[in-house]
């Protein structure tokens, strides 16, 4: 067979003289074609419209762990015709108040720059933000590419590292947690192990006997409460500041400060080859991260009659759970966070008078893992579940 091409002109011309965007369609007709696919071309032309200003992407920020106060830089493009300048830029946060700024200077026909607004925006809270950034053009012809949306979120971090050929921890032994283990990948992140599960209780104002063990020599340990429960591992909340271990069991101790807040919190340990390491999300070449539960109590009777009642967590399926508990004299609160650290749901002053029975509805919540917090000034428990299928 032979392929020809021939270029052909129609005699019939069209007016494009409006501004605006064309949608042309080109096609053949031919009776008893074998192959109609490629029987039709389409094409979109574009008239440029004199005045049309707008963005086309937002640069910063970005989603991340570590966001904080953070720059908004967003880039700006002409897609006019005529050259613009001196015009406003406005980005808005959430519902907050909008922010406008002056781009002082000339954006020519077709010019795409970036422009970085001065007034920062504060991100340091755990959830998903939208943000939402916007030109102001007087006479523009096409307010379709005037804004650029973003949802950014700042997650709960998961350090990256390599512990093949065995950094990081093969034995953690902590009150009633001993846990032997190998280089882990949890959620898909290399070098990092999720042991929530595991829970000890310790004590305000105690001493507690750490034994660990590494696969490799050379490592530097650190370890982290999180008192406060806010998901992130500040150097107040370092119980264990870079103790030197390696492939013999070493044991050490962490103390629990006398004021240290009563109930459940995250602990996170940390491994590091020949380097010291005293941030809680950095990844490192080689180590390990490990995440575990510890319950922090007092000695007295009461809070140990507390701290004694457990609670049971029934899966009902689609989204459904049912918290169990008895014994307790007093009303619960109960708060839903999910992976990102975000509140999905609250409630408070639940009675628990001799038996607490609750149901909880996440059928409507996007997939993914989430932890249940039930608690009142005496009382602190954690559960993780997972929604999906």
């Amino acid at each position: 067979y032979s392929t020809q091409y021939k270029e052909v002109t129609f005699s019939q011309p069209f007016d494009f003289s409006q501004e605006g965007v064309y949608n042309i369609k080109i096609f053949t007709s031919l009776e008893d074609d074998e192959e109609k696919t490629n029987d039709t071309s389409f094409v979109q032309l574009k008239h440029y419209y004199s005045n049309d200003l707008g963005t086309s992407e937002i640069i910063s920020p970005k989603s991340g762990f570590d966001l904080a106060e953070e720059v908004v830089n967003v880039m700006i493009k002409n897609y006019g015709v005529q050259p613009q300048s001196d015009f406003s830029v406005t980005y808005q946060l959430d519902d907050q108040e909008p922010v406008t700024e002056i781009f002082a200077g000339e954006l020519a026909s077709q010019e795409e720059i970036p422009f970085t607004f001065s007034q920062t925006i504060d991100m340091t809270s755990l959830g998903t933000y939208a943000l939402t950034v916007f030109t102001s053009l007087e006479n523009d012809n096409d307010p379709d590419n005037d804004s650029t949306f973003s949802l950014i979120e700042h997650f709960i971090c998961m350090p990256q590292s390599d512990c093949s050929y065995g950094d990081g921890f093969i034995l953690f032994e902590l009150g009633e947690i001993s846990n032997p283990s190998d280089c882990g990948t949890d959620n898909g992140v290399s070098g990092y192990s999720d042991f929530t599960g595991l829970s000890t209780p310790l004590e305000q104002n105690s001493i507690n006997d750490l034994t660990i063990r590494s696969g490799y020599s050379e490592q530097f340990g650190t370890i982290w409460i999180d008192f406060n429960n806010n998901f992130f591992f500040e150097e107040n909340e370092i119980v264990l500041d870079n103790f030197p271990f390696g492939t013999e069991e070493a044991l050490t101790q962490i103390v629990i400060p006398e004021e240290a807040p009563l109930g459940e919190h995250l602990l996170r340990a940390r491994t590091n080859w020949q380097e010291t390491i005293n941030d809680g999300c950095s990844n490192v070449v080689y180590g390990e991260t490990e995440d575990y539960m510890v319950e922090i109590t007092v000695a007295d009777a009461i809070n140990e009659n507390e701290r004694n009642q457990d609670i049971t967590l029934i899966t009902l399926g689609n989204g459904h759970f049912e918290l169990l508990m008895e014994g307790l004299n007093d009303k619960m609160n109960v708060e839903i966070h999910n992976s990102i650290g975000q509140k999905v749901f609250s409630s408070e002053n639940i009675s628990a008078y001799g038996k607490f029975n609750y149901k909880i509805n996440l059928e409507n919540q996007p997939s993914g893992y989430y932890l249940i917090h039930v608690f009142n000034r005496n009382f602190s428990k954690i559960r993780k579940v997972y929604v999906g299928e």
